[in-house]
């Protein structure tokens, strides 16, 4: 968290990095903190928060612009991913447009693309964005030619990078642009501004809006090859991205050590991650370091241990920040440390019970008889599923009812708000609270409670027995 202490203050507003207060009467504040920036500064907070520094610098240029002192130069150049321009403007059209409109003076929307958004803040000096080069979707542009030219070690890949396809499905598998722009209006936009969308519905498919897209040169979509509705696949039971968030030093930590030691639970899927409130090194494996992910904004559970949905949101946040790779998996799956849970076996439900269809999750209590509900003990997810959760959560949280609420309650109502289709799967996990099953039971994919570590281990050997 970074902040500036003056006479007036703004709100708060969410960044990739969190929640930041920004606090600035003049443009002194926004120069002397770049200036900090740019001599290296060791802080860490500032490094991890430098997103605030270019919230900082727009309400200065916004309040009083006559006040900046430095212009942007007027040489163009696309960013790429990892420039903290490409974080403003994602910020911008995810958040800051709807946020503080008034911030882009009418110039730019939701809908805008990403060079309409670069030009925005090129315009008034926000992000330190350069003016962009690129045309429009397709086009490589003059600098992406120089660095293909400079770098490329076939003439292949020269090509490549100067061709455009003739069409291209944007791909969920990625966290691109296109695929984001595509889902947003599909699952957001279409219901906000469905006068944006003339001709589509809510039941259109993703073709038909990533084609409404690229003939309007939105989000730098390729027409897509697929035309109209595609017919619905059942997803392969494929790779697993799974992880887990445990409270350091305590019970948590000693039964995440223990599977790890075992190489079982997270620790057997295809990528894993553990996140935690700080970095504790759990063990090794083949000889590399094992340690959580330290994420700040998930911090210590709000009231009890039932009441989560606002730090489990923060974890989620948090991997599609820095643990994009999970959608080169086809599943997402979070454990609960306490929660015995063999990998293999899960991918047998999957195939066996997985449906037609992208987007699904996998609901596993039917306690009452007759309800199906999501148990947060093992939650299983389509990548397309989290997908569609990444980019449209703020449609979940409209109501602040979402805070006093279970995360797996939380996720439970936020998928059916995003019309992700819930598959009934009530063998999946040997829950003392739904569905019990002995630990010998080998049919399950997981047993939970166990919350501490005697009876945790009691129960692996007996599932792996």
């Amino acid at each position: 968290r970074s902040s500036a202490t003056s006479s007036s203050s703004f709100p708060s507003a969410r960044l990739a990095g969190g929640l930041v207060s920004v606090i600035v009467s003049s443009a002194a504040v926004a120069a002397v903190v770049r200036a900090l920036w740019a001599a290296g500064s060791q802080d860490e907070g500032l490094r991890r928060n430098r997103s605030a520094v270019d919230l900082a610098s727009a309400i200065v240029v916004h309040q009083h612009p006559q006040q900046l002192e430095t212009k942007a130069s007027d040489a163009c150049r696309d960013v790429q991913e990892g420039d903290p321009c490409y974080e403003s403007i994602i910020w911008a059209l995810s958040t800051g447009v709807s946020q503080y409109p008034e911030w882009y003076h009418n110039e730019l929307t939701r809908y805008s693309g990403f060079l309409d958004g670069q030009a925005v803040l090129h315009k008034f000096g926000m992000g330190s964005c350069p003016k962009p080069c690129a045309s429009g979707a397709g086009t490589a542009s003059a600098s992406e030619l120089e660095a293909a030219y400079a770098h490329a070690d076939t003439e292949e890949a020269i090509q490549a990078t100067a061709a455009a396809p003739e069409c291209q499905d944007a791909n969920s598998s990625e966290t691109g642009l296109c695929y984001t722009t595509v889902l947003w209006a599909q699952l957001v936009g279409i219901i906000d501004h469905p006068a944006w969308y003339e001709g589509l519905h809510q039941g259109s498919s993703f073709a038909e809006f990533q084609e409404y897209l690229h003939k309007r040169d939105k989000g730098n979509c390729s027409k897509p090859c697929s035309k109209g509705a595609v017919e619905k696949v059942k997803p392969p039971a494929g790779s697993l991205f799974c992880f887990s968030f445990i409270v350091p030093d305590t019970e948590e930590e000693r039964l995440v050590r223990f599977m790890l030691q075992k190489r079982s639970g997270i620790f057997a899927c295809d990528e894993f991650r553990v996140v935690s409130s700080t970095k504790r090194i759990l063990g090794t494996v083949d000889g590399r370091e094992v340690s959580t992910m330290e994420s700040e904004e998930a911090g210590a559970r709000k009231k009890d241990s039932w009441h989560n949905s606002e730090l489990f949101a923060s974890t989620w946040a948090f991997l599609f920040k820095e643990a994009k790779s999970m959608f080169r998996h086809d599943w997402v799956v979070k454990v609960d440390p306490d929660c015995i849970f063999f990998p293999d076996r899960l991918k047998a439900h999957i195939q066996q019970h997985a449906v037609p269809g992208p987007r699904q999750f996998f609901a596993n209590c039917n306690q009452p008889q007759g309800e199906a509900k999501l148990y947060g003990a093992l939650e299983v997810f389509s990548r397309e599923a989290v997908q569609a959760y990444r980019v449209a959560f703020t449609r979940c949280q409209y109501s602040g009812q979402w805070i006093h609420q279970g995360e797996d309650l939380y996720l439970e109502l936020c998928m059916e708000q995003l019309g992700v289709q819930e598959v009934g799967e009530f063998t999946l996990v040997g829950d003392h609270r739904c569905n019990w099953a002995p630990c010998g039971d080998g049919s399950r994919a997981a047993f939970h409670p166990f919350k501490d570590l005697q009876s945790f281990e009691q129960c692996f050997n007996e599932a792996v027995r």
